[in-house]
């Protein structure tokens, strides 16, 4: 490979002597290397520009320009500061040779020439002189390192004396920035003097153990800000250290910023899940060591989502941080009376509107019970953002240390439970952990995974019963009730299941399976040729925030290729109330579709008959609370001989349910009630069943009708 490359080579001869120059260029050539000759010394640096040779002889006794200077006229050269240049000489005095060296000879070779030897000579030249530009390279590339990295890089012995100092000059700080101001110097006496012993201790480790390490330091500069470095010392050569410092305040403020999100609510700027449980992990260590007692409160807003969907999340989000600076100053407040430390009383948001609260004292159960009355004081103050005025109020489930529990997870579980408790018994309290909770909530909690395998493995069923006209006791329509066939539990009531399907967010598959399924048996029963009236499906609230009724009732008369007056939907009328103006909205554009709207189990909520009036509906269901007492009580009678009035001047029809004896059904006659559901006439059939009471005709329906009344006039389900 070396020869290969030699026979590449360029060499330039510059000598008067025809017959040297002869001799040279024939044993140089026979060496493999490309001759070019000049005969005198300006024809040398002329030929060095115009063939760039890889190295130049150079006679130094020379008409006109001698040796010396043409070696000083090449080296002056842009391209021949490099190349190395051997003087030819029968002079080998000491003057001679020192002058050589000075105008920038690389080497000599005194006269007479050894000829057997030159092309070898030449050889190392050329490999020393490829050595040298490799290690200028490399010195090139490791300055413009070490310029553009931001470390200082000391070099220092096993004394912590500085040896040497590299470091890019210090845009923020004019200090020890000269390599000759910090050479000699401790390192130790450079850095603040509060790290000596770090400096020192790194250093034993070095020296001792030949391992790194690296210790961080402040430092303020120019009284303007504070700093972060790293001081990470290296073992090196020679039984020295190397030491880099490097400005890791980027890194820091990096850290400090990931902790904040990790911790923290982006939101509220409260402490997130997490956090809470590192804090109360430490309050229950304290309380264990002096025997104490704590409570943690898990603190939900009520009815929060409607705030988000009818306004938007800039609003929701505006109002948790309100109320997040409610918590905060609430817990400040007390903080300060129960002359506590400042973080006792750790307040944290899980995300959404989920908070929590730890509340130490010797007296847990007093001292919380006492603050969630305050809470949910200031909480339920009426709020005004962005033109809307609020009141938000809280459900708050408390749990105690050590009677409900010692431990971080268990502690957490309990007060959520009895927050959940809280929301059963009508939200806006509060309510303490009790064991039977938990055997509630998994039982809760396994019912809900059991109904999400029912909606998979079709065990739901749509019964239908039927509804009479009360002055005739024609059947006319039904209303589809579901009903859950568990294989193991058996019948599993809709009171049951129908609540957990609402809270899990469920309640809008089961919804659309409801509707489908409906949807379907009326095409069939079409296709049967048998009219059964309007089918009543019953809508959940929770479909109206969760879902999009419209659309998924509206597709499902779409597939199934029937009219959408084949469909009554039945909504109650604490759904009705609850978000007038979105209801509203859905109700009129399902009524525009071809839907009848009935009000479910009216007279049980706070309605206005002024919305009343100006809602979409069709038929108002006297709730089976009332058909219950009225052969007991005169004041129900009267109440409901109102709402018959009311909605008949409305141009409303009206359904009595939970007819269950004929005194209820003569009444209801007496007063014009336009139809009757109940046990009397006919409990809820499974699909097959109605098909075969529909396709007995009018006249055996009204005979069948008369038949039950006769023979179950006090039959309860």
């Amino acid at each position: 490979m070396l020869d290969q490359r030699s026979s590449r080579q360029v060499v330039l001869i510059a000598d008067d002597d025809d017959g040297t120059r002869y001799i040279l260029a024939e044993t140089l050539t026979h060496e493999g290397y490309r001759v070019v000759q000049a005969s005198c010394g300006q024809d040398a640096v002329d030929k060095f520009s115009q063939h760039s040779p890889d190295v130049v002889l150079l006679d130094v006794e020379m008409p006109g320009k001698d040796g010396y200077e043409a070696c000083q006229a090449i080296r002056n050269l842009p391209e021949g500061a490099g190349v190395p240049i051997v003087m030819v000489t029968s002079n080998d005095d000491s003057e001679s040779i020192n002058r050589a060296f000075h105008v920038g000879a690389t080497d000599f070779i005194s006269k007479p020439i050894n000829w057997s030897l030159i092309g070898h000579r030449l050889r190392y030249i050329l490999r020393g002189a490829s050595h040298l530009r490799s290690l200028a390279i490399s010195e090139s590339k490791n300055r413009a390192l070490i310029t553009a990295i931001p470390d200082r890089i000391f070099t220092i012995d096993r004394e912590g004396v500085i040896l040497s100092h590299q470091c890019r000059r210090d845009p923020h700080s004019s200090r020890h920035a000269s390599d000759e101001h910090l050479r000699g110097e401790k390192l130790a006496d450079v850095l603040p003097a509060d790290v000596d012993d770090a400096v020192a201790c790194a250093i034993d480790t070095v020296t001792a153990n030949g391992r790194e390490a690296t210790f961080e330091f402040q430092l303020d500069r120019d009284n303007v800000e504070r700093r972060w470095y790293e001081c990470r010392f290296v073992p090196h050569v020679g039984q020295k250290i190397l030491v880099i410092s490097r400005d890791v305040s980027e890194r820091k403020q990096a850290e400090k910023k990931i902790h904040r999100l990790a911790y923290y609510d982006s939101l509220t700027g409260l402490p997130n899940r997490a956090r809470f449980r590192r804090q109360l992990q430490a309050r229950l260590a304290e309380a264990e060591l002096t025997h104490g007692e704590l409570a943690i409160l898990s603190i939900d807003l009520n009815h929060f989502k409607r705030i988000n969907d009818a306004l938007g999340t800039v609003t929701g989000d505006a109002v948790l941080k309100e109320m997040a600076g409610r918590l905060s100053s609430v817990a400040d407040a007390w903080v300060e009376d129960a002359r506590a430390g400042a973080d006792a009383f750790c307040v944290a948001c899980f995300g959404g509107d989920e908070f929590a609260l730890v509340v130490p004292g010797s007296r847990s159960t007093c001292n919380a019970e006492t603050l969630t009355d305050c809470l949910r004081d200031t909480l339920s103050e009426p709020l005004v953002i962005n033109g809307h005025e609020f009141v938000v109020t809280a459900s708050i489930g408390i749990a105690t240390y050590p009677e409900h529990g010692d431990t971080v997870e268990v502690l957490m579980k309990n007060a959520e439970s009895a927050r959940h408790e809280a929301r059963r018994l009508g939200r806006n309290t509060q309510a303490f952990y009790r064991s039977s909770m938990s055997t509630g909530v998994t039982e809760g909690l396994n019912l809900e995974n059991e109904l999400r395998r029912a909606l998979e493995n079709d065990e739901l069923a749509v019964y239908y019963q039927p509804k009479y006209c009360t002055q005739t006791l024609k059947q006319h329509g039904a209303e589809a009730l579901l009903r859950w066939h568990h294989p193991t539990r058996g019948e599993i009531a809709p009171s049951a299941f129908v609540p957990i399907a609402e809270e899990s967010g469920m309640i809008s598959d089961v919804g659309c399976w409801v509707a489908e399924k409906v949807c379907q048996q009326i095409a069939l029963w079409n296709y049967l040729g048998v009219e059964p009236g309007p089918i009543a499906i019953n809508v959940s609230g929770q479909e109206f925030g969760l879902g999009d009724p419209v659309t998924s009732l509206t597709e499902a008369v779409r597939h199934a290729g029937i009219s959408a007056s084949s469909v009554e939907l039945e909504i109650t009328e604490t759904v009705l109330m609850s978000d007038i103006r979105s209801v509203m909205r859905a109700l009129h554009s399902l009524r525009e579709a071809g839907f009848s709207i009935a009000v479910d189990d009216f007279g049980t909520g706070y309605s206005s008959l002024r919305y009343l009036q100006r809602l979409p509906v069709d038929v108002l269901k006297i709730d089976y609370s009332f058909v219950r007492h009225l052969e007991k009580y005169s004041d129900t009678r009267a109440i409901c001989t109102a709402i018959i009035a009311m909605a008949h001047s409305l141009g409303l029809k009206v359904v009595g349910e939970g007819v269950e004896n004929q005194w209820q059904l003569d009444f209801l006659q007496r007063e014009s009630c336009d139809m009757a559901q109940g046990f009397l006439m006919s409990r809820a059939l499974p699909a097959m069943g109605f098909t075969e009471l529909l396709q007995k005709g009018p006249q055996q329906q009204r005979a069948l009708g008369r038949e039950r009344i006769v023979r179950l006039p006090l039959q309860h389900a």
